[in-house]
């Protein structure tokens, strides 16, 4: 809409911290995970949810 961040479809100015409607990394890369068949996800996809998810279960053990 503003022409300043074209992932943002809906009307948040600033746009919201998240893309999706999920704060928690995981919950996100469990559900592109789940679909990533039906997607046609590649390899290096794969490889990313590796590092997400290391990198969110460091992200939570500094904060408890």
């Amino acid at each position: 809409m503003y022409g300043h961040f074209p992932l943002f479809h809906n009307h948040f100015y600033p746009p919201p911290k998240y893309i999706s409607d999920f704060s928690n990394i995981s919950a996100q890369l469990q559900i592109y995970r789940r679909f990533s068949k039906y997607i046609g996800a590649t390899p290096n996809i794969s490889a990313i949810f590796e590092i997400y998810r290391l990198t969110d279960k460091n992200r939570h053990n500094i904060h408890t």
